[in-house]
């Protein structure tokens, strides 16, 4: 993961048009995230309330 930042950081400075070129591609990618964060921490909060056995 580090060598991709390195790597992105390079593109970036040194072949501006290319990093630019990739713009949409990052942005996509972070879209994504956002979009499957909020489902993943709900079903883990229902797995983890379902998983719970009776308290007494």
């Amino acid at each position: 993961m580090l060598a991709a930042i390195i790597l992105g950081a390079a593109i970036g400075y040194f072949h501006l048009e290319t990093g630019q070129s990739l713009k949409p591609l990052g942005d996509a990618f972070v879209d994504v995230v956002k979009i499957i964060t909020v489902p993943v921490i709900f079903l883990t909060i229902a797995t983890g309330i379902a998983g719970m056995s009776d308290l007494q």
